[in-house]
């Protein structure tokens, strides 16, 4: 999270590589299986940081033509979460399968996350965020209840996002998606730009016929 600015090994952005592209092939990869046990689902963790994704230019995904900002950075990758959610369902129910793909946003979860943070990113910002989160941060058992409700609840419906019902702590509720953050065009161009980057296509429906 809001990672000091970087590379992976494969010369991708470390927050859009890791918490992004990462998931996307390792989704690729199981989906086949997921299409053979019947009623698999994919979750996906977002984060309430995907309101700050600042400038969303899918054409830099990597942030190399404009100064890195490490929380705009970690707001990108999380709304990509989400839109990655949103696009992997709507391509599910298109190929006819039983799988569904859900986002759940844990909320603010007292871990060890935003005190990692505050050590790689000194300054007077990092320290009261971190203080913030041990002050009034639910539980991280709590944060887990929106990911275990996507998961598990038999009357779950693909394509929803699951979040604490005020906003950053509560129990797990319905959350609405906005206009903004599920552009149809947004949607079908971050997975272009995935399967680009993977160097791999993606094709839902090719991978459930061949399950």
């Amino acid at each position: 999270m809001a990672t000091p600015e970087g590379t992976t090994v494969d010369g991708f952005e470390t927050q859009f590589g890791t918490n992004h592209l990462g998931h996307f092939e390792l989704t690729r990869l199981l989906l086949p299986a997921l299409h053979r046990s019947g009623t698999g689902r994919v979750v996906t963790t977002t984060s309430t940081a995907r309101f700050g994704a600042g400038p969303y230019d899918l054409d830099d995904p990597h942030h190399r033509r404009r100064r890195y900002e490490p929380w705009e950075a970690y707001g990108y990758v999380k709304l990509a979460n989400l839109q990655f959610a949103l696009e992997l369902d709507r391509r599910l129910r298109a190929a006819g399968s039983r799988v569904t793909a859900l986002s759940a946003d844990p909320g603010l979860s007292r871990t060890d996350l935003q005190q990692t943070t505050a050590r790689d990113l000194p300054g007077p910002s990092q320290r009261l965020a971190a203080r913030m989160v041990r002050r009034i941060g639910q539980s991280a058992a709590a944060g887990a209840l929106d990911q275990r409700r996507a998961g598990t609840d038999p009357s779950a419906v693909g394509g929803t996002l699951y979040r604490p019902r005020w906003v950053v702590v509560g129990p797990p509720v319905v959350g609405a998606i906005g206009l903004r953050l599920r552009k149809p065009a947004d949607l079908r161009k971050l997975w272009s730009v995935s399967e680009r980057d993977v160097g791999e296509r993606f094709d839902v429906a090719v991978s459930i016929a061949a399950a």
